[in-house]
C-alpha cells in the first residue's frame, strides 16, 4: 500500500516536503556522523528506502560505494540525476528483497527516516533484521531510525499535522491509530491558476516498539546503542558481532 501511496501522491511532492536538498543532505551527513560513521573509502553501504537520496549522497561523501534501493520511480529519478559521477548504484526494489542486490558482505546498512515502519508486520521487520545480519561483515553497522507510534494515540485535532505550505501548495497529514498500525492520510492542496486542486491518499505505518526492535537486533547478533534521533525519532545503531 505504501508503494501505491508514493506513486500516486507522495513521490511527486516529497522533495518539496523535505525542503532544500543540500541542507537535508548536510543534516543526513551529520546524523551519520552522530551514529558513529567515519570516512571509509572503498567500503560498501546499502541505503534501504533511499527516497530521493539524501542519505545515499551523504554516505557517498563519506567514501562509501552505495547501493540505494527504493520502490518509487519518481524519487529514484531525482536521485539518479544527483548521483551522476558518484559511487551510487540506484536500484528499484522492495525493502524485503535487498539481499538480491548486494554483495556477499557489506560494511554499513542504513534504513533511515521512517522507512522501517512502512513494513506491514513485525515478522517482515524481523526478516529485514535477519537479512541485515547475514549481509553485514563482523563489525559492520546497521543504522535504523523511525518514529515511535506506540504511545497514547492523539485525539481530536491533535491527529492533524501541518507538514508544509507555501503560496502554491499546502500539505497536511491525518493520523488515525489502530491496534497494530497508524493509518496515515496525506492531503495536498495545489493552486492551479485561479483555483485550488485537492488530492489525498492513505497508507499504513507499523506501530513498532523500539524495545521490540532492539530485541530483534540482539537476537540476530547485533550489539545495539539506542540514541535520540533527529526530529523526535528513535535511532538504533547496531553493530554486527
Amino acid at each position: 500500500m505504501s508503494k501505491e501511496h508514493y506513486d500516486s501522491l507522495l513521490g511527486a511532492v516529497y522533495g518539496w516536503m523535505v525542503g532544500d536538498v543540500d541542507e537535508a543532505t548536510r543534516s543526513a551527513l551529520e546524523e551519520l556522523r552522530l551514529a558513529g560513521l567515519v570516512p571509509r573509502p572503498s567500503a560498501t553501504a546499502l541505503d534501504l528506502g533511499c527516497g530521493h537520496g539524501v542519505y545515499s549522497v551523504a554516505l557517498a561523501r563519506l567514501g562509501y560505494s552505495v547501493i540505494a534501493l527504493d520502490t518509487c520511480p519518481a524519487l529514484l529519478a531525482e536521485l539518479r540525476a544527483r548521483a551522476q559521477g558518484s559511487q551510487i548504484r540506484v536500484v528499484e526494489a522492495d525493502l524485503l528483497s535487498f539481499r538480491d542486490y548486494c554483495p556477499a558482505s557489506v560494511d554499513c546498512i542504513a534504513c533511515m527516516g521512517d522507512t522501517i515502519t512502512h513494513l506491514a508486520t513485525e515478522d517482515e521487520v524481523s526478516r529485514v533484521v535477519r537479512a541485515a545480519s547475514e549481509a553485514l561483515r563482523v563489525g559492520g553497522i546497521f543504522i535504523v531510525t523511525f518514529r515511535d507510534y506506540t504511545g497514547t494515540p492523539p485525539l481530536g485535532t491533535a491527529r492533524l499535522i501541518p507538514v508544509r505550505s507555501d503560496e502554491s501548495r499546502i500539505m497536511t497529514c491525518l493520523l488515525e491509530y489502530a491496534e497494530s498500525h497508524v493509518d496515515v492520510t496525506d492531503m495536498v492542496y495545489e493552486r492551479r491558476q485561479s483555483q485550488w486542486d485537492f488530492r489525498a491518499s492513505s497508507y499504513k505505518k507499523l506501530r513498532l516498539s523500539p524495545t521490540r526492535l532492539l530485541a530483534m537486533l540482539e537476537e540476530y547478533d547485533f550489539k545495539v546503542d539506542r540514541q535520540a534521533g533527529l526530529r523526535g525519532m528513535v535511532r538504533l545503531v547496531a553493530t554486527r558481532i
